[in-house]
């Protein structure tokens, strides 16, 4: 009952913007209430699930592209969105499992997760239950290509400044390490459809990291430096060129993340922690590359004097 309230709700308020002309525009408090009618109505839609793939990312899409220029209604759109499709990327996973995923899922042309098949016969790619039902179950998508969207929405709402931004940044970071296990763990060739999903989602990461202002990644320094050896070359570049700008732009907080990397007993990440500190002083704000050094310099001393007190052992029994 509710979601036919508020279906009928924003069939109106459509309605009411369909007489807008480039003369007498929608008012942006009319564009705003649409719109969060619109991410109510798909939030609640996913939720009971009601509606395909289609018809929720519709109403998802609508909702961020009628949300009023840095009104929160967008970056929580984005929020959302990037939620439901995290949603549907973990089932897919869970569905494609390990090594057979990469030979299940379709390398032909792209499709929705809602899309008919009817037209085609049944088979491992279009009917992910082997012509046992009854309804064309569409095309079963990699994993990989629905995380890359969530990534998508997920960083801007973090761009936007949502209030979900604390959820969004450690999930986003998380799927990305994800797909990069699973390029190290799938020993066989993906499938041409997954390797152009694996290759959009390193590029919207890397586009991400220019876009992102560094104060953003600054709460993930802990998620970032646990990942400075991740075994997916090109995940773990991704990871140590983040770490690297990140330290360059804000060194004090940078310094005390890295700390127990940089003096780890393990070689590789000592190395790693070396290198991007190394790097993160040469690339120090212009004007600032001196006291960048001299501060670089002071905080392995203190290190090292941290480390050198934990193992000092007392000459005399304390007393109590």
């Amino acid at each position: 009952r509710a979601l036919a309230l508020l279906r009928e709700e924003c069939a109106a308020l459509d309605a009411s913007r369909g007489g807008a002309t480039p003369a007498q525009p929608t008012p942006p408090e009319a564009r705003r209430r649409e719109a969060e009618a619109l991410l109510q109505l798909g939030r609640w839609s996913a939720e009971a699930g009601q509606g395909t793939f289609a018809d929720v990312s519709d109403l998802f899409k609508r909702a961020i592209g009628l949300a009023p220029r840095g009104s929160p209604v967008g970056a929580e759109a984005n929020f959302h969105y990037g939620a439901y499709l995290d949603a549907l990327a973990a089932d897919a996973k869970a569905r494609q499992g390990g090594t057979a995923g990469a030979e299940r899922v379709g390398g032909g042309g792209s499709a929705g997760a809602g899309a008919s098949a009817a037209a085609a016969p049944p088979n491992s790619r279009t009917d992910r239950l082997s012509g046992r039902s009854r309804i064309p179950l569409g095309e079963d998508i990699p994993f990989v290509e629905i995380t890359g969207a969530a990534l998508r929405h997920y960083g801007a709402a973090v761009g936007l400044g949502s209030d979900h931004a604390a959820q969004a940044l450690p999930r986003l970071l998380t799927a990305f390490f994800e797909v990069g296990s699973r390029c190290v763990a799938v020993p066989r060739p993906p499938s041409p459809r997954e390797r152009a999903a694996r290759s959009e989602v390193l590029a919207g990461m890397q586009g991400l990291v220019k876009a992102l202002p560094m104060r953003a990644w600054l709460p993930a320094l802990p998620q970032l430096t646990s990942r400075v050896c991740h075994p997916h070359p090109e995940t773990q570049g991704v990871a140590r060129h983040l770490l690297t700008r990140v330290a360059a732009a804000y060194p004090h907080q940078s310094l005390w993340a890295l700390a127990a990397v940089a003096k780890s007993a393990v070689p590789a990440r000592a190395e790693a922690a070396a290198a991007i500190l190394a790097s993160a002083k040469r690339h120090a704000q212009p004007g600032r590359q001196e006291a960048a050094r001299r501060l670089h310099a002071a905080f392995a001393a203190l290190c090292d004097q941290l480390i050198r007190l934990c193992h000092h052992a007392p000459a005399g029994r304390a007393r109590s």
